[in-house]
């Protein structure tokens, strides 16, 4: 209960980063000697360390792992605006861009992540549909339900888009 209060604190004050805070739990969980054995008895610290890493060392959570790494890594070099926006420019007409953002949802989302990747393709659509006028309301309304339905249709048969298709597939 300690330790969760702690992490509760810790998380919702930004005492440390989340993701030190996320790191700092399964080992004080082996030094505070948290995990039981069948009969109830608190596990030897070497003990207890082997059962940490054997459950993060599956193959289902480094997978995970390596997903948001991939995506990290795209989104901190830019790689994946500089994608959209260069398949983007390219188009000319609304029916063209409506398919071409949809496609772009489809593909990128089964790469990369369904959730991330329609936040990162509405931040780059989003200039273009707010210059649009008035009358083109119906379009703009489509074109977010398209990336939204895109981004969903593509995630559903990668393992590698959403931690849901990871987890079922482990």
């Amino acid at each position: 209960l300690a330790l969760l209060v702690a992490v509760v604190i810790l998380w919702s004050q930004d005492g440390l980063p989340l993701y030190v805070t996320g790191f700092l739990v399964l080992p004080s969980t082996v030094v505070l000697r948290l995990l039981l054995d069948k009969s109830g008895v608190p596990l030897p610290p070497p003990d207890a360390a082997k059962m940490v890493f054997s459950t993060m060392s599956s193959s289902t959570i480094l997978l995970i792992i390596c997903v948001y790494t991939l995506h990290a890594a795209l989104s901190k070099y830019n790689i994946d605006k500089k994608l959209a926006s260069g398949v983007l420019s390219r188009i000319k007409g609304a029916q063209w861009l409506l398919l071409a953002v949809m496609l772009l949802a489809v593909v990128l989302s089964m790469l990369v992540s369904n959730v991330a990747w329609p936040v990162l393709l509405n931040s780059i659509v989003l200039p273009v549909l707010l210059d649009m006028p008035k009358t083109s309301r119906p379009f703009v309304q489509c074109m977010l339900l398209g990336i939204a339905v895109a981004s969903n249709i593509g995630g559903m048969p990668s393992p590698i888009s959403s931690p849901q298709n990871t987890v079922g597939l482990g």
